[in-house]
């Protein structure tokens, strides 16, 4: 089966970038062909939250390191204290949300979140942050956050549209812990690049990519940085795997590296 047109631009000059992996010429958007269906990423979100996202305390409390930095992170290029309401799609159990309140200064009345596994949307219930994106007030939030997300999301353009809706005039999107496949990992390691995870990161967008997703829908980059330099998955071994590749044509091992994850924060325009 071939993916006739591109998910993102509809151009039709498609090539293999890497095993099930497609790349389009045009716009250089990556996708799985064939993409998963919408029952296929149902089925995988069913137990999603206690089976994958919370299976591993290690990476429980790595992410938790990530939070704060991300926060403290919005807080300088904001130059102001953060306010609610607030609202997280793809929350999960509401663990950044839970940071958003400890460490942000965010109201527990004025953090929402939702998320499209179930076990995650009962969590949520239960801190009391669940609010069905479709709920939502428009023009509301004074942050939206999508946080790993993107990659995961078959319609993203209507995902998208729904979100920036809810941003307040003075508001901020917040997108982060998504891969870049514009990265130097992505195109020289290629099938071994860390973020290959079928059905759950089935495409890949590059920054710029995503710069024009949010253009299309009136908002424009406010800053963006990249959180690699003091980030918890950042090892001694990083720089020692990536000169072996590249200096003696040894497989890629699968690690973080520098601009391998985008932090981009925007604002309507």
């Amino acid at each position: 089966m071939t993916m006739k047109e591109c998910r993102f631009c509809n151009g039709t000059d498609l090539k293999v970038w890497t095993g099930k992996y497609y790349r389009c010429n045009d716009c250089l958007y990556i996708c799985t062909v064939p993409a998963p269906s919408t029952e296929e990423i149902d089925a995988h979100y069913a137990n999603y939250h206690e089976q994958n996202h919370q299976a591993s305390e290690t990476k429980n409390k790595a992410r938790a390191i990530s939070y704060i930095q991300e926060i403290d992170w919005i807080k300088r290029q904001t130059n102001r204290p953060l306010k609610g309401p607030v609202f997280d799609y793809g929350a999960s159990g509401g663990y950044f949300l839970d940071a958003l309140v400890e460490h942000g200064g965010i109201n527990t009345d004025v953090a929402f979140g939702d998320d499209l596994s179930p076990g995650a949307r009962e969590t949520l219930a239960q801190k009391g942050y669940r609010l069905p994106i479709e709920s939502a007030e428009k023009g509301e939030m004074q942050l939206v956050v999508l946080r790993g997300v993107l990659e995961h999301v078959l319609d993203f353009r209507t995902l998208l549209k729904e979100l920036t809706s809810l941003v307040a005039d003075d508001g901020y999107f917040f997108i982060t812990a998504t891969p870049d496949s514009s990265s130097t990992l992505a195109n020289v390691y290629r099938e071994k690049w860390v973020q290959h995870h079928y059905p759950s990161h089935f495409q890949h967008f590059s920054s710029a990519l995503v710069d024009q997703l949010f253009a299309e829908l009136g908002f424009t980059l406010a800053d963006h940085v990249d959180l690699y330099k003091e980030s918890v998955y950042r090892s001694d071994s990083d720089d020692s795997n990536w000169l072996a590749v590249i200096q003696h044509d040894k497989p890629g091992q699968k690690h973080a590296y520098w601009g391998s994850m985008m932090t981009r924060l925007y604002k309507r325009f």
